[in-house]
């Protein structure tokens, strides 16, 4: 066992993990070497490929262009993007709850 040190390796350690998590009856001698390998994913994942701190309107177009939708899917949810106006406080409430409304919908579409 070894720090991963390339793209290569760390193919190679995501297939082993996939063949791990494939198998029908997964010991505890295989859950302990998912945690290793998980964290040898992790570690290499942190220094080689940082992920992007977004926010805001940012982070929903990541989340809509990841999740494949649409502006209109937004409202067919029941979610509105607020534009800015003066009473920022409003504005702000308003899109707190409608971020909230979208993170559970796209809990319900990861889920299935």
């Amino acid at each position: 066992m070894r720090l991963i040190n390339n793209e290569a390796e760390l193919l190679a350690t995501q297939e082993q993990i996939d063949e791990i998590i494939d198998k029908q009856n997964i010991t505890q001698d295989d859950k302990d070497y998912l945690k290793v390998l998980g964290t040898l994913v992790y570690e290499y994942e942190q220094k080689h490929e940082p992920m992007p701190v977004l926010k805001g309107i940012e982070l929903i177009q990541a989340l809509m262009t990841e999740e494949n939708l649409q502006p209109c899917d937004l409202v067919s949810m029941g979610i509105q993007l607020i534009p800015y106006d003066s009473n920022f406080q409003e504005t702000l409430l308003a899109y707190k709850e409608g971020a909230a409304k979208y993170r559970n919908a796209m809990r319900e579409l990861a889920d299935g």
